[in-house]
């Protein structure tokens, strides 16, 4: 069929690896200091952020118990997504260099690394 991407590449290579977008590289992280400062010191997050500094402070002093939950929740999530990762290219073969590129990319970018990993499938093996 026209225009229908096949599941396996012919040349699978199990060091493939590849970050995600550049806006996620400095989005995310971006945001995860900006959580986690709000957590720690809501008062000595950098002025060069701007708005977040304010919304930071917000955060910490108007609604504490929600931004260390959240916090908290953000923690589990990315410690599961690199779970996840290091299961997904366990299961796919790929070798311990890239698996380690691909878990520690899980841990910090989550769901915006698994948009690059998810289409790299070995080829199907026949008996």
């Amino acid at each position: 069929m026209a225009g229908k991407k096949t599941s396996s590449a012919p040349g699978f290579d199990p060091d493939y690896f590849v970050l995600p977008h550049p806006v996620y590289i400095i989005a995310v992280p971006l945001l995860l200091f900006i959580l986690a400062m709000a957590n720690l010191a809501p008062n000595d997050i950098p002025w060069y952020f701007g708005p977040l500094v304010t919304f930071g402070e917000y955060l910490a002093t108007q609604h504490p118990v929600f931004t260390f939950r959240f916090g908290v929740f953000v923690l589990i999530v990315h410690t599961l997504e690199g779970v996840l990762f290091w299961k997904i290219c366990s299961n796919r073969g790929f070798n311990a260099g890239a698996t380690v590129k691909w878990t520690i990319s899980g841990f910090v970018y989550g769901l915006c690394s698994l948009y690059r990993l998810w289409p790299v499938k070995p080829p199907n093996k026949t008996e």
